[in-house]
């Protein structure tokens, strides 16, 4: 070998780089000689083109074929080697085949020595190696079935009998049917059906008869990787399959809390995010705050990174706004308070519409219409009348309604059976001998409803109508006995109306009144009447 490289080392420093003439005349030799098959006189020729054209691929391939046809496999493989070097595309199929013929004639050195060496303990794998070789020799073939069979490895029994050369013997034949028979391919067979079905059943998309297979391939052989592997992303394919058809919020979400990870799981995010916008922006057009805002967060607190954020603090943001707006034009404090948080919360997020100036305001108003109403019970008397009593409610922004009752120390004079008038007259009493003592006592009563109402803060008016029960009761005394008795006046005795109007002064829990009113009748008095209370919030 040591001479041929000098050799070669020779023809590159002797010849330039550029094709000779000789070149192509050399190269027809080489083919003549290949056709003949006279290697020994292509192993002194195919050097020639070397020294012809040292850049080029065809000498070192030639002699490579030359030491491989005459077995020097070792010197055919460092000729093939500088081929490969030299790149030259026109070599590279010849090359492999080449090197793939190298490779067949070593195994077949390889399975015939262990043949050889072995004798009858050769493996099957020796047989089928050399059959492989040359598949014309069937008997290898058998060997390896033979050996396999003793082996009970009948599906490398098979795969030798099934190939396109081995299924036209009639041995092999027979050799099939048998082998399918056993026990041990029945179950194989069943194994590769309920397999093969169910990839159809995966392909096609129908994943429950594809897991339902696989599922049979595992009763068989339970620990198959294959079919473990098959069996568990049908599942995965089913349920983005069913998330799909029933295309809820909670469809995505259940099927991410088992597959997190897998193909489908980036859709599935994207899915909820376009749900989330999608509806937000419909509970807003519905005017559904609560609702609007509940999926406008759980974008924000499931995608805080999502594609749309952006968007949705943006709108959210100007939902808090305009919601604040509305509860403004409420009346009452609570929609105050609310609407104050609301801007405060969209000041917040970015919305700087709302000026300071304007929430003062409205926290003036809150706290004006937040005062809360008031029940109270209390005195109410005039100069006359101190025995009363009023209770009612000063309510902060409604009307509220009050009732008021009062009369003196003679209510409870009790009036005898007969009644008299102003001339005195005895003709109703029983017993005439009586004399008038020139006493006379008023009894008056007055009762009083109606309406109060906030002037502004602590200040209440009030304003009602009642009425004014007047009586006269004179003084007689028995003229026998000294008995005295009070007779009422028939002249003077009657129910008036009695409107009323007046004001209360809160003061913390107490309540101070003050008010006129006037009887409808001038008998009990031509000018007003003040009367005034005291009374307690309770």
């Amino acid at each position: 070998m040591k001479n041929y490289l000098f050799l070669v080392f020779l023809l590159f420093c002797k010849n330039s780089f550029s094709q000779s003439a000789n070149f192509n005349t050399i190269l027809s030799k080489v083919n003549e000689i290949i056709s003949k098959s006279q290697w020994d006189e292509l192993l002194v020729t195919a050097p020639e083109l070397i020294s012809e054209e040292p850049t080029k691929g065809d000498g070192y391939y030639y002699t490579a074929l030359a030491f491989f046809k005459l077995n020097d496999i070792e010197k055919a493989v460092e000729y093939l080697n500088i081929t490969e070097t030299i790149a030259d595309p026109a070599f590279t199929k010849k090359t492999e085949a080449l090197k793939q013929d190298i490779a067949n004639k070593n195994k077949l050195t390889n399975a015939s020595q262990n043949i050889a060496e072995n004798g009858n303990n050769a493996t099957a794998s020796d047989y089928k190696k050399l059959w492989e070789i040359d598949k014309s020799k069937i008997d290898n073939a058998l060997s390896a079935v033979e050996l396999y069979i003793q082996k009970e490895d009948y599906v490398a029994a098979l795969e030798i009998l099934n190939d396109p050369v081995m299924i036209k013997d009639e041995e092999a034949k027979k050799l099939i049917g048998e082998l399918n028979k056993t026990p041990k391919m029945k179950r194989i067979n069943s194994f590769n059906e309920a397999m093969k079905k169910g990839e159809q059943n995966y392909n096609r998309g129908y994943f429950q008869e594809a897991i339902d297979k696989f599922g049979e391939a595992l009763k068989l052989y339970p620990y198959d990787s294959k079919a473990l592997a098959f069996k568990e992303k049908a599942k995965e394919q089913l349920a983005w399959q069913i998330a799909g058809n029933i295309n809820t919020i909670d469809s995505y979400k259940k099927y991410l809390e088992k597959y997190r990870n897998d193909e489908h799981s980036k859709e599935a995010h994207g899915v909820l995010q376009r749900t989330y916008l999608k509806f937000a922006r419909y509970y807003v057009k519905e005017n559904d705050f609560n609702n609007a805002v509940n999926y406008y967060k759980m974008y924000q607190n499931e995608y805080p990174g999502g594609v749309n954020i952006e968007v949705v603090n943006k709108e959210l943001c100007e939902l808090y706004y305009s919601e604040a707006q509305k509860f403004e034009e409420g009346n009452t404090s609570s929609d105050m308070r609310r609407a104050i948080e609301l801007y405060e919360t969209a000041q917040k997020c970015g919305v700087k519409l709302v000026k300071n100036s304007h929430l003062k305001k409205l926290r003036r108003r809150e706290v004006r219409w937040g005062r809360d109403d008031n029940f109270y019970y209390g005195w109410h008397a005039d100069a006359k009348n101190l025995a009363g009593i009023s209770t009612g409610s000063l309510n902060n922004r409604r009307f509220g309604m009050y009732v008021s009752l009062r009369t003196g120390d003679n209510i409870f004079k009790l009036p005898s059976y007969w009644k008299t008038n102003d001339n005195n007259s005895l003709a109703e009493s029983i017993n005439k001998d009586k004399t008038y003592t020139n006493k006379d006592y008023i009894k008056t009563f007055y009762g009083t409803v109606g309406i109060t109402k906030k002037l502004f803060y602590p200040v209440w008016i009030y304003g009602g109508l009642g009425f004014c029960y007047y009586s006269q009761l004179k003084e007689f005394q028995d003229n026998n006995d000294g008995s005295i008795e009070y007779v009422a006046n028939r002249d003077k005795n009657f129910f008036v109306l009695n409107p009323e109007i007046g004001l209360q002064l809160k003061l913390g829990p107490i309540f101070l009144g003050y008010g006129i009113n006037k009887p409808m009748n001038s008998i009990i008095t031509k000018n007003f009447i003040q009367h005034f209370g005291v009374a307690l919030s309770l």
